[in-house]
């Protein structure tokens, strides 16, 4: 079994290696702080995103990588 949980783990962090710059759209979450607000991408990856933004609002994000377990964190990208 731990085998199968390090396999998924590893898959997960591959397929959140290629989604970083990548523009995405995401929800706000509840939480955070001055600093980063958390967010949902529509394929269910955690993103903290630079800065406090409302909560339930659809943002686009510009994702990048956050620690060495794949973890991703974004802006927010403004429309010209």
């Amino acid at each position: 079994m731990a085998a199968l949980r390090a396999l998924a783990e590893e898959k997960g962090r591959a397929f959140r290696r290629e989604l970083v710059g990548r523009t995405l759209s995401v929800v706000t979450l509840e939480g955070g702080d001055t600093e980063r607000t958390p967010a949902m991408t529509a394929n269910f990856q955690k993103v903290d995103v630079a800065g406090r933004l409302p909560v339930n609002r659809m943002e686009d994000v510009r994702l990048s990588a956050r620690g060495d377990q794949g973890d991703l964190a974004g802006r927010a990208v403004r429309a010209m």
